[in-house]
Order: structure tokens, then C-alpha cells, then sequence
């Protein structure tokens, strides 16, 4: 009997683990929520960091949660705003978290008009002359090689706020990234950064011998303005191959940990399996998947048949509110049925992960009540 009546629920039972270990490991200092929008991914990074806060509010630091997500979700989870500096969550039950939302292109827009800000002073100091066509062309290629290197933004963004953990006011750092995509260009990075200095190299070459024009074709007051330019731009090059590596040396350090977050759904599987994949590839720690939106069920296909038999036969109800109740039920366990096929999909595809299992709620989960008590759910699902 109770085999039977726990016949659609049983896969979800038999996978009934929990993000516990992740909470209990002490030597985590960086924890990434990566995964497909739409699949739960803010509100569970929200859950993870209040849980951590919790767990680290004896030590009185708090946990940081970044959000790199251009959508920015923390604070309509949260209930209130956040911006570019660290702001502390409001009615947190136990602990302290702070929360800070990051816009990766606005960093990298501000970082070129900075690198375009003194070409007019640099001008000026030259008695009204242009710059050389040659720095000019250097600058611009400079530019366009910025904007075009992929993950470069969220990198930069990244390692500015890394920085803040370097202080040792943070037990922890959570990061809400933004889709699957942009965690896959990150990954990217080492190669592209490689070719990209590589180019930047053979422009640094040029440098010597601009400075030797510079020298000939302008006053005392440009050669010096047009040479702080140039070193400018060398010292932007050095600071952005040690934010990258920053980055890189923080993706792969036995302190991060990424945990996938889908749903029970064919696309979002897939995205996962690219996911993982890459991070597997990559040799960057993964240990845990968190499925989301998963419908509750616990009547077996007889008795969902048998209760339908029942309320029609009763004539308790009209037939046409009888059908409609069939359809609806029916359709909550069709839903359920698929969903369980794609659950055990991901527990074949990655056997050597936790799988989290977290079923639909009635009542939405925002605010800090509702994300405290899923992120208690993430440690005894």
C-alpha cells in the first residue's frame, strides 16, 4: 500500500538530499549559483546566503551576496534596494548580510570613458594640436580590443569585489551570476585573455617609438601629457591581467564551489549538462544541483483514476465541474510525471552530485521570512 500510494512521489524521495555539506564546509569562502534564467536561481542564492549568515553570526562577519546579473533580482527578493556599494539586508533573523548589485557593463562603460578622458587634455597641453594619428589609432584599437574580449566586464566587476573579501570582513561571498552564458564566457577567459595580451604586447612595442615622436612634434607640456597618456594605458593593461587572473585563480581555488541551479524541464537539463560539463572540463569544483519548481503528488495512478470515478459517480458535484476537476488533476500529475523523468535524467547524468530536490510552493518566496525558511529547506530537503 504504501508503495503504491507513494508510486510518483518515490523518485523524489530517493533523491531527498541537501545543500548541509556546502553549509558545513568551513574551507568555502566562494560560492557560485549558476544556471538557465527563470529557474529559481536569485532566490536560492538569497536562501544560501541567509543559511550562511546564519551559520557564521557566532564569528559576528557577515556574508557578502553579489549579484552580477544585469536583471538583478536580490532586491525585488529582498524587499528594498542595493546598488555598487555593500548594504546590509534589513530584518535578517540571525547573522548579518550584506548585499551588493554589480551592472558589468556599466563598469566596462565607465572604464573606457576613463580611458578616452585625457585625450582632450593631452591636446590641449600640446599647444591645440591633435594627437599623433598613430596614438590616436592606438588608443581607439585599445578600446575596441576592451569591448571585445567576452566576460571581460563581469571579470573586471568580479575583481573589484573580491577585493572586499581580501579585507577580512566577510566570512563568505555568494554569487547570484547572471545566465548559463555569461558563466560559460568566463570560463573562456584564460585563452581569450592569452591572445588578447599577446596583442597588447605588439601595441606596447610601439610605445618606445611613439614617445620618441612625441618628443619631436610637441612642447615640453604634451610630451609629458601624451607620455602619461601611453602609461596610462599600460598601467589599465597590467591592471586588467591581474583582475582577470584574479578571477581565474578564484574559479579554480579549492575555496569555490559552484552549485547549478535548473528545473525539471528538457531545456534547462540540457543548459545544465553544457554547464557542468564546462566547469568539469575546466577542473573547477561542482557538487551540487538544485531542482526547482518540482510539483508535490502522493496519489498513485489507481487512486488518482478511482477518486474521478468516485466524484462522478457521487453526482455530488456537477459533471462539468467534475471534468474540469479531472482535467486539473490529470494535469498536476502529468506535470509531475515529466518532471520526474527529468529528475532521474539528472541523477544518471551526474552521479557523482548532490541533487536537491525542491518542490513548487503555494505562496511565493520573497522577502526574508520566506527565504529564510527555503533556505532551511535546502539543508533538509
Amino acid at each position: 500500500e504504501f508503495s503504491r500510494r507513494f508510486f510518483f512521489l518515490a523518485p523524489f524521495l530517493c533523491l531527498a538530499m541537501s545543500l548541509q555539506s556546502i553549509y558545513d564546509n568551513n574551507e568555502l569562502d566562494f560560492i557560485f549559483l549558476s544556471g538557465k534564467g527563470g529557474v529559481g536561481k536569485s532566490t536560492s542564492s538569497c536562501a544560501v546566503a541567509l543559511e550562511l549568515a546564519r551559520k557564521h553570526a557566532t564569528a559576528q562577519r557577515p556574508v557578502l551576496l553579489i549579484s552580477t546579473d544585469p536583471a538583478h533580482n536580490l532586491g525585488d527578493a529582498l524587499g528594498q534596494e542595493f546598488g555598487p556599494d555593500p548594504s546590509p539586508v534589513e530584518g535578517v533573523p540571525v547573522g548579518e548580510l550584506h548585499v551588493v548589485e554589480i551592472d558589468p557593463a556599466r563598469v566596462l562603460k565607465d572604464e573606457l570613458a576613463d580611458i578616452a578622458a585625457d585625450q582632450p587634455a593631452a591636446a590641449a597641453a600640446a599647444g591645440g594640436q591633435s594627437l599623433n594619428s598613430q596614438l590616436s589609432t592606438t588608443i581607439e584599437e585599445f578600446r575596441t580590443w576592451l569591448t571585445s574580449v567576452p566576460g571581460i566586464d563581469e571579470a573586471m566587476a568580479l575583481a573589484s569585489v573580491v577585493k572586499l573579501f581580501d579585507s577580512g570582513k566577510y566570512a563568505s561571498i555568494v554569487f547570484d551570476t547572471a545566465p548559463t552564458g555569461h558563466t560559460l564566457r568566463l570560463l573562456a577567459l584564460p585563452q581569450i585573455l592569452l591572445t588578447g595580451l599577446q596583442k597588447l604586447e605588439t601595441w606596447k612595442s610601439k610605445y618606445s617609438g611613439m614617445l620618441a615622436m612625441v618628443q619631436m612634434m610637441f612642447a615640453p607640456q604634451g610630451q609629458a601629457q601624451e607620455k602619461a597618456l601611453l602609461e596610462k594605458l599600460e598601467a589599465k593593461l597590467q591592471s586588467y591581467r591581474e583582475s582577470i587572473n584574479r578571477v581565474i585563480t578564484l574559479l579554480h581555488s579549492e575555496r569555490t564551489n559552484f552549485i547549478t541551479v535548473c528545473i525539471a524541464e528538457a531545456l534547462s537539463v540540457a543548459e545544465s549538462k553544457r554547464l557542468v560539463g564546462e566547469l568539469r572540463k575546466n577542473n573547477i569544483a561542482s557538487t551540487h544541483i538544485i531542482v526547482n519548481q518540482l510539483m508535490p503528488t502522493v496519489l498513485s495512478p489507481a487512486e488518482l483514476t478511482a477518486a474521478i470515478t468516485a466524484i462522478k459517480a457521487s453526482g455530488a458535484v456537477a459533471p462539468e465541474l467534475a471534468d474540469k476537476l479531472e482535467q486539473g488533476i490529470k494535469f498536476t500529475h502529468a506535470r509531475a510525471a515529466l518532471q520526474s523523468k527529468y529528475l532521474q535524467e539528472i541523477q544518471q547524468a551526474f552521479p557523482e552530485h548532490v541533487v536537491v530536490p525542491m518542490h513548487l510552493r503555494a505562496e511565493e518566496i520573497t522577502g526574508v521570512e520566506q527565504l529564510v525558511s527555503f533556505g532551511a529547506a535546502l539543508c533538509h530537503s
